[in-house]
């Protein structure tokens, strides 16, 4: 509209990545809608957001005028492909939240900072915020091991494990001074505190 949008319908795709939106159309001014969409890269579990502006991730398709009854979209991407890691990290964490549910649990809401960094992934228990860096915005396993701290938050809470054990000290990152590994033994918090994680 030329002087703000009617706000028509909403709704979340499913798990193929479909949706269906139906919705009826009263306006004053024009007997048939211009439709178009808009995306956020958020559902009821989590949001993908900017680290320093806060913003969800968006974006729209073109207007489609004079809509009389339908209007079929067909297969949409975005064309700003910076963006597509978004989306991989909402269907990561998403999927991994399902898997969560299906099995009697429903951790809290949580936000993923991205891209924060260049290098490493952590969880910031206070915040409850994954924070995931472009090294890591491809990673299959990265959303889901930080999405295993926040389930432990919300069922398990530890104390923060020291990490400077001498035990793989030598890959640090943020906000840890020290480091952890797969394949050397660690002490008992680190193992649960990281295994789980690394379980899920």
């Amino acid at each position: 509209d030329p002087f703000g949008d009617d706000h028509l319908a909403d709704t979340v795709t499913g798990t193929d990545g479909r949706f269906d939106i139906t919705f009826n159309f009263n306006d004053d001014w024009e007997d048939y809608p211009d439709i178009y969409v808009h995306f956020a890269a958020a559902n009821t579990e989590v949001e993908i957001e900017h680290p320093t502006s806060g913003a969800i991730y968006d974006w729209e398709t073109g207007v489609h005028d004079d809509i009389v009854s339908e209007l079929n979209l067909g297969v949409l991407y975005s064309t700003d492909e910076s963006l597509e890691p978004a989306l991989h990290l909402l269907t990561a964490i998403t999927r991994t939240w399902r898997w969560c549910n299906d099995e009697g649990y429903n951790p809290s809401y949580v936000e993923v900072e991205w891209p924060d960094g260049d290098e490493g992934a952590w969880y910031a228990d206070y915040s409850e915020e994954i924070h995931i860096s472009s090294e890591r915005e491809w990673s299959a396993r990265t959303p889901t091991h930080e999405f295993g701290h926040h389930f432990l938050h919300n069922y398990a809470p530890t104390a923060n494990p020291d990490y400077c054990n001498s035990i793989c000290d030598d890959h640090p990152g943020w906000p840890f001074d020290c480091g952890h590994c797969l394949w050397c033994e660690e002490d008992t918090q680190i193992a649960w505190s990281e295994g789980f994680p690394n379980y899920l």
